[in-house]
Formats: C-alpha cells, sequence, structure tokens
C-alpha cells in the first residue's frame, strides 16, 4: 500500500509521523461500509530530530533517516528501525570510520535489500558510498566514489549521481551516474555533458533510458545553466 512520511508538531515538539492508506470498503453483512482515509502513527524518533527518507522492505521491514542540527549547526544523522511499523528502535548507521560521522544521503529498497547513500565529511575526503543491507542491521559497501549527491529508485533501476562537493571552486571534474537493476552490481555512466557541472536529480525509464538534469557553467564563471540528458534505450 501507500506509505507518507511527515514532520508534525505534538505538545510544541517535532515528531515523525508514519501515515498508511486505508481504501474504502463496501457494507458487509454485519459491517458498515468505510471511508478511504490516511491512517496515521508516530515514528519513534526523538524530539529534536527530523525524519529524513523512509525505504520499506515487501515483508514489512522499514528504515527511516533522521536528522539533527546541533548547538554549533552541524548536522547529525540517525537511523530508525521497524517491523510492520508497530514499534521503532534506533539502529546503528554504518560510517567508514567511527571516530567521523558520515552524511546519511538516502536510503531505498531495491531487489536485493536496503541501500544507503552516505558520504564522509569534507575535511575527509567527500567520499561517497553506497552500502547495502538484507535486513537493515548488517550494511556492506558495494560501490564507491566521488561525493554522492542522490540516491533514487524505481521499477527499472536504481541511480546514484555523484559529483565534487558543492564547496569546490576549482575546476571540477565531470559529474556520472553510477546505475544498478538489483543494487548489488553497480557500473558508472558517464554523461559528457555535465563536464564540470553537476548532475541535481536522475532517474530511469520504463524503456531503459536514463535521464539525467543539472547544471553547467556558462560564459561567465559565475552563471550556471540548466541542461538534461537523455540516454538511449537500454537494459541496466
Amino acid at each position: 500500500g501507500l506509505i507518507l512520511l511527515a514532520d508534525e508538531m505534538e505538545a510544541g515538539e517535532r515528531i515523525a509521523a508514519e501515515y498508511s492508506f486505508r481504501p474504502a470498503t463496501k457494507a458487509k453483512k454485519g459491517k458498515k461500509p468505510r471511508k478511504a482515509a490516511w491512517v496515521g502513527r508516530r515514528v519513534a524518533t526523538e524530539p529534536v530530530e527530523r525524519s529524513h527518507r523512509m525505504a520499506e522492505s515487501p515483508d514489512g521491514v522499514r528504515l527511516v533517516l533522521s536528522w539533527a542540527l546541533g548547538d554549533d549547526r552541524s548536522l547529525s544523522y540517525g537511523l530508525w528501525r521497524s517491523e510492520h511499523g508497530k514499534s521503532w528502535v534506533r539502529a546503528e548507521l554504518p560510517t567508514a570510520d567511527p571516530n567521523v560521522a558520515s552524511e546519511a544521503l538516502n536510503v531505498v529498497w531495491a531487489p536485493s535489500g536496503f541501500v544507503m547513500a552516505t558520504n564522509d565529511p569534507v575535511d575527509a575526503g567527500a567520499s561517497g558510498r553506497l552500502l547495502h543491507s538484507v535486513d537493515g542491521l548488517e550494511w556492506a559497501p558495494v560501490a564507491s566514489s566521488n561525493m554522492i549527491h542522490g540516491l533514487e529508485a524505481s521499477p527499472d533501476g536504481l541511480l546514484a549521481f555523484t559529483g565534487p562537493s558543492f564547496d569546490q571552486t576549482a575546476e571540477l571534474p565531470t559529474s556520472t551516474l553510477l546505475r544498478s537493476a538489483d543494487g548489488l552490481d553497480w557500473s558508472e555512466v558517464e554523461v559528457d555533458e555535465f563536464s564540470n557541472g553537476r548532475i541535481t536529480a536522475a532517474a530511469v525509464a520504463p524503456d531503459g533510458r536514463v535521464v539525467a538534469i543539472g547544471m553547467v557553467p556558462g560564459s561567465d564563471p559565475s552563471e550556471a545553466l540548466p541542461r538534461i540528458w537523455l540516454g538511449q534505450p537500454t537494459a541496466p
């Protein structure tokens, strides 16, 4: 069914609420008809945290990424896990170095399990990693690249778009796409149109072609121009 994740205020505190869509039913013997409605329940994130992304497996395991803003304006990330949404517990967020907090960008469900995109801090090299987990508890890296700016999943495949960190001012390398059919095996898709630019969104169409949207430098170094790239129909 459909699931919606939203931030709400409860008793002056911000919480994450999960809504599932309950379809309408017809009247049956001894039972009244039921109207379609969204039914919500609280996700057990801390009051200072805000929900970020959610993924669900076919057997009902749900993961929610959260983030919080510290007193020094730095961001910290959390991972919450639930089976069928009945109760939520904090899970360990995978990091390359236990002493360095990583940015948790997104988590999605793939045919082989959960896939999460993370980035190490800029001062630690700004390297991005894609991690895989069957149950949302144990994670293993499946791909690494430059800083990852996005991870998207569709019925026709997964895409991660990568590039330099956003605060870099030197000449920028070409942004690239990483593509996978199952979340385990990834291959690089070069997009020459984004030489010295950044891909900001991407998707896989039903015919297998990749669509990428981003920005490239104009004739004026301070100018950024939008660019759309459409790949050829092909299987992942």
